[in-house]
Formats: C-alpha cells, structure tokens, sequence
C-alpha cells in the first residue's frame, strides 16, 4: 500500500483525489490548516511541513489552490499565501519522494499573452519552486497542466452555471462567448492519477522535472457549449451575451501547452453530465 500526503483535500479537485484514493486503499495523510483526524497534519504556508519519524510518505499530491477573479490588493496577498506559500513548505520541508503538482495552462500562453494575471504570475513562481524541489531533492516533480475543469462539488463554472439557466429558465448574463475552452470532467484528472501512478512514472526517472497537460476531446467556445446543452436538454438557454465584458486578455483559443499524459482516457462525455445533473435534481 502506498502511503500519500495530499495538500489541498478540502478543494474541488483535492476532495476527489482524496475519496478516489481511499476507494483504491491507498493510506492517505493530509496537511491542512485545521487538522481534525489523526491522520491530518498541520501546514503553515512558509513553514516545513513535520510528520511523525514512523510515517514515511511514498508520494506527495499538491492539489492546493486559491484564485480570485480581478483580485483586490488584499486577496492577491491571499493567493500568494495559498500558493507560493504551500510550495515553500514542501520545499523546506524533510520530504525526498516524488510529487505530482498542478499548473494552469494560461502559464503557457503565448509571449504576447504573458503575465495573463496576477494569477499566473503567483502560479509559475511556485511551479518553480517546486521544480527545485525536485532537482535538490533528486527526484521527480511531475508537473499537470489543467485546463478547464468541470464535476466535483464545485459549480460555479460557465458551464454548470448554463445548464442551471436552462433548468430553470433564468437569464444568464456572459461575455460575447468566443472564448474558447476545453472541459475535462474532474473524475478523468483524478483517474489520470492512477495510470500515472500504474505506470511507474513516479518510481523512477533520469528527468527531474517533468511536465504534461490534461485534457479532453471536447474544446468549444462558450457558445457551442450552451448550444450543447440546448441539443440536450431540448430547451432554450436564456443567455444575455455580452451583459459582461471581457477581462484584459480574457479571450483565449485552444493552447496545448505540453503533451497530453500518457495514458490518459477519456470516460466522461459532456452529454451525459448534462443528463446527470438533470436526474440528481
């Protein structure tokens, strides 16, 4: 059995990577702000993380993230705490093993869409923490790049936030919607893992650093995907585009920042969701 420290288990992504894992027996510990069990351990952003000397953690998760839209002075503050600060911590931290990381694809845009927000800009400084980690460290730091996600208990996303328009015919106000995404069901990132882990990639490798993208077959526009769900659910979505303006470079085409994992399938379709979030009504 595999042991597992998990950073972030309370987040979207974090608690299914958290209930995936305990489903497969693996022995998962977590570093949190408040720990309640005794298998949860406190993490201070910008202190060493400490374990007990008879549990020795085979790879560490960090699922750990805080974004803000158009953030004031204060919660840019917030996110850097959240993220560069939970990178330090595993940085100066006693821990040797491999670690599997998240970045956002919007780290790689183009140059001339660079920094697109404080956002990434917070995210790439601890990406490259965490690249340190793993060259000081002599081992692997396995980036995953994520694009836009969707499932979990989270659902404030364009797309949820559609279909609830469409259920109970409320106006939704959106940008113009040429914005161009790519929707992975969070269930097939977190099984991502567990190819990843079957395959040996965290066990050994004469890179240090490695780094991949997550991503589904299904890239659309935010206007192709209202007029999906509207294939669906064979009703009219009440969108009011262009009620929001866009952000300073919010307008974004399909970029495959890195390869896609190997491995990597899709299981979850876009169709049946929409049909699931129908039934669990």
């Amino acid at each position: 059995m595999k042991s597992v420290l998990l950073i972030g288990k309370t987040g979207n992504l974090g608690s299914e990577i958290n209930r995936y894992f305990k489903e497969k027996n693996y022995r998962i510990f977590s570093a949190i702000r408040n720990p309640v069990d005794q298998n949860d351990f406190l993490l201070t952003p910008n202190n060493p993380i400490i374990l007990p000397e008879n549990i020795k953690i085979d790879l560490i998760i960090n699922a750990a993230n805080r974004y803000y839209v158009n953030p004031k002075p204060a919660e840019v503050l917030q996110m850097h705490e959240s993220i560069i600060g939970i990178a330090n911590s595993i940085y100066s931290s006693n821990f040797s093993c491999p670690i599997i990381h998240f970045s956002s694809y919007m780290q790689y845009l183009p140059s001339q869409m660079q920094p697109w927000s404080d956002y990434t800009i917070i995210k790439s400084a601890a990406t490259e923490i965490l690249n340190l980690y793993g060259k000081e460290k002599q081992t692997l730091a396995l980036e995953l790049v994520l694009y836009d996600n969707y499932g979990g208990t989270r659902k404030d996303k364009f797309f949820d936030l559609a279909i609830e328009a469409a259920v109970k015919q409320k106006i939704l106000p959106a940008t113009e919607g040429e914005t161009v995404v790519n929707l992975t069901h969070i269930s097939d990132i977190v099984k991502a893992f567990e190819v990843t882990i079957q395959s040996g990639l965290t066990r050994g490798t004469s890179n240090n650093n490695l780094s991949y993208s997550i991503y589904s077959s299904d890239t659309l526009s935010l206007k192709n995907v209202v007029g999906k769900i509207e294939d669906v659910l064979k009703v009219k979505v009440p969108v009011k585009w262009g009620a929001i303006p866009y952000r300073e470079k919010e307008i974004f085409e399909f970029y495959k920042s890195e390869p896609l994992i190997p491995g990597f399938l899709q299981e979850n379709t876009l169709s049946e969701y929409i049909l699931s979030r129908m039934s669990n009504r």
